[in-house]
């Protein structure tokens, strides 16, 4: 899968390019020269194959969309070499400000994806997607459903919910290279941060692996990354998440927001309504650090899951809390090669598959030495700039 990363977008004789800018008008032919003036119309005209380029700018819907979104997306492509593509134009930066769009009190997004598969969506910055009400969350890309879809080098920030959410379809999505941060629900029903996860993934019940890789995610009020009711399972390499459950931009704690890093998992405790079998989640070469809870989280996952290579720094409540649920909560999943440096390194771990692990080594202490840096002033934004 994934093989043909990009084959559908490079144009290909029988398939149909089109290009929307700012200076466009939607009466246009969509040419370079003649572009359309949105997104949607760009989408409306697309078929199997087709590529949509966005050129660089500011774009600034207002009013209500279908969907409750700015923008809804519906169409699919058919394969792998027949997506339909969404793409920034060469090394432009397309930004979708959501801040002037009405949405209801149901959920809403600035993009819905709304049974699309086989999409490609590559480059776009989504941010202030506004919560008017006490909706759930409204999302700053919201899939629910879509299936084998591709989104790369997108930027989500200062959404009201998350900044990017997968729910239901049929597995097979490739997250790759995005980012997620200063998301935050100041007046969900359920409590304040409680549902503004940079990126979540849920109820898909069959199909192949959604793999997130060199994602990051920071400062977003809830949890950095969600798969709680995940019934297909879930591939997280080198991905990082930081600074989860607190306002974004401060240390000072969303009061209803979870604060885990990655959370893998998780049915309900007791559990209620869970596959058989479960999905086996993977967490690979991830780092989870200076969140409000714990870095890496099993939250009450009732079976297993592999936790390799990662690492937990310096997070509030444990750096790696192995809670499962089985015969009453327990710790539980495959834990090797984890680093833990500051802070408490696992809680809840009675029970768990745990070995190699920097804090069950005898004779292990890590210091500073151990590391070529441990200054995360580097790890935020462009440039390794804090924000």
């Amino acid at each position: 899968m994934f093989a043909a990363l990009g084959a559908a977008c490079m144009s290909p004789i029988s398939a149909a390019t089109y290009f929307v800018a700012t200076t466009g008008n939607n009466s246009n032919s969509g040419t370079l020269e003649q572009p359309f003036a949105t997104l949607q119309k760009g989408h409306d005209v697309a078929v199997a194959g087709d590529t949509v380029f966005i050129r660089g700018g500011t774009y600034s819907p207002t009013g209500s969309g279908k969907d409750n979104a700015g923008y809804s997306l519906t169409r699919s492509g058919s394969s792998d070499t027949k997506r339909i593509c969404f793409w920034a134009y060469k090394d432009e930066k397309p930004v979708f400000d959501f801040a002037k769009i009405s949405l209801s009190s149901s959920t809403g997004a600035g993009i819905r994806i709304n049974g699309g598969s086989w999409l490609y969506i590559k480059g776009l910055e989504i941010k202030n997607v506004p919560q008017p009400s006490s909706s759930a969350a409204n999302n700053g890309i919201w899939a629910n459903p879509t299936s084998n879809t591709i989104f790369e080098n997108c930027d989500f920030h200062h959404n009201s919910g998350p900044g990017l959410s997968i729910a239901n379809g049929n597995g097979g999505n490739l997250v790759l290279n995005c980012d997620s941060h200063h998301n935050f629900d100041p007046i969900s029903s359920k409590g304040e941060g409680q549902n503004a996860d940079g990126f979540g993934l849920h109820y898909q019940k069959s199909g192949p692996s959604t793999v997130y890789r060199g994602c990051r995610a920071w400062w977003n009020s809830d949890d950095g990354f969600d798969c709680i009711s995940q019934g297909v399972a879930v591939v997280l390499d080198n991905c990082w998440m930081a600074l989860s459950g607190y306002k974004p931009g401060t240390f000072v704690a969303a009061a209803s927001g979870n604060g885990n890093g990655f959370k893998v998992g998780g049915w309900g405790n007791p559990p209620d309504g869970q596959p058989n079998p479960m999905p086996v989640h993977t967490v690979h070469n991830c780092i989870g650090f200076l969140n409000k809870a714990a870095g890496f989280y099993h939250n009450h996952q009732p079976g297993n899951g592999f936790y390799y290579n990662n690492t937990g720094f310096n997070n509030r409540s444990a750096n790696f809390n192995q809670l499962g649920y089985k015969n009453g909560d327990a710790g539980m999943g495959t834990w090797r090669n984890n680093v833990s440096y500051m802070g408490t390194a696992t809680s809840n771990a009675n029970g768990a598959d745990a070995a190699n692990n920097s804090w069950n080594i005898s004779g292990l202490t890590l210091t500073a030495a151990d590391f070529l840096s441990v200054d995360t002033a580097g790890m935020f934004g462009p440039g390794g700039i804090l924000g």
